[in-house]
């Protein structure tokens, strides 16, 4: 009887399934029945034990699409502020997701490889090959560093435990994304249906493209491995997953490179942006003011109309 009660308290926030209020209640809820269960205080089915909850397409929210190879190199060549441009390069050319990025410690870059060491789900810790387009990329900011320092040392601590690390490059992306005109509502939908994570679909779509036209090296299993994704969520999970076992670092290499940029990137600068001038005057913001170059020469002042217009150009990253 109890259950069910607590179901019918549940229920009218249920009923907007775009609330995370809503999702994290059933999670308590079903956890909450399953405690007193144990104990034999309550019997009978769990109702929250097959609760789901749509969130992609609920009011207020869009259905989410990769970014197109127009808006990649918009995106790419358009991002020149730094920690941005550089975890922009990374997420399209390995398809991690912005937290695993954001983490990234020097200690997991090397041997050709990027190992993500903890995630969500078991599938989630993984080595991914470093595609050559960002090889440079990293070695620049893994060099010289310990292994517990953070590859992208320009992201500023988060004050609160509950905010992740990748926060403010999220909401410096969203800024930047929107001034280079890359963003699609549909009427009455708050949400934008592309996203950072629309890098992560991006790469997706790219690596299936490419095995359809005949890459070799690789089948969408590895690239599942790739991407972080269980294979007992693919067809045949044990005939291709369990008795396989992993993909070969040889096969996942194929896979990742297999990823093209689009060559309107290529045409202006291969794996690194070119700054403009405009937006070199203004350096990347962190938590305590304006970085000072490394050669300890002063930051430029950030004050007057040239400097309004690279800050409305290339947005701060700031610890909140």
């Amino acid at each position: 009887m109890f259950p069910c009660f607590l179901a019918l308290l549940i229920q009218p926030w249920s009923l907007s399934t775009s609330s995370q209020f809503a999702i994290r209640a059933s999670i308590l809820a079903s956890g909450f029945i399953a405690w007193l269960e144990k104990r034999g205080y309550v019997t009978g089915e769990n109702p929250w034990s097959r609760q789901r909850f749509d969130t992609r397409n609920g009011q207020g929210s869009a259905a989410k699409r990769p970014f197109t190879d127009d808006e990649v190199a918009r995106l790419l060549t358009g991002i020149v502020a730094q920690p941005l441009a550089d975890m922009c390069r990374v997420a399209a050319l390995t398809g991690m997701r912005i937290n695993e990025i954001a983490e990234l410690r020097a200690g997991d870059v090397g041997d050709g490889e990027i190992a993500v060491r903890k995630g969500k789900t078991k599938a989630a810790v993984r080595s991914i090959p470093i595609h050559p387009d960002i090889s440079a990329i990293l070695k620049r900011r893994t060099d010289g560093k310990p292994a517990t320092a953070d590859v992208f040392h320009e992201i500023p601590p988060q004050r609160s435990a509950e905010r992740g690390r990748a926060a403010p490059v999220g909401q410096a992306f969203v800024k930047s994304r929107r001034n280079l005109g890359v963003d699609e509502r549909a009427e009455g939908v708050r949400q934008s249906a592309v996203d950072f994570h629309s890098f992560r679909r991006w790469f997706d779509r790219k690596a299936l493209d490419a095995f359809a036209r005949g890459a070799r090296g690789f089948t969408p299993w590895t690239l599942a491995e790739v991407m972080g994704h269980s294979l007992n969520d693919m067809p045949l999970p044990m005939t291709m997953g369990l008795y396989p076992g992993p993909s070969s670092m040889e096969a996942k290499r194929a896979c990742v490179e297999a990823v093209r940029l689009p060559k309107e990137v290529c045409r202006r600068g291969g794996a690194r942006p070119r700054a403009t001038a405009r937006a070199s005057a203004a350096p990347p913001v962190t938590a305590n003011g304006p970085r000072v170059p490394r050669d300890g020469s002063p930051a430029p002042s950030r004050s007057g109309r040239g400097a309004r217009q690279a800050h409305e150009i290339v947005p701060g990253i700031r610890g909140h």
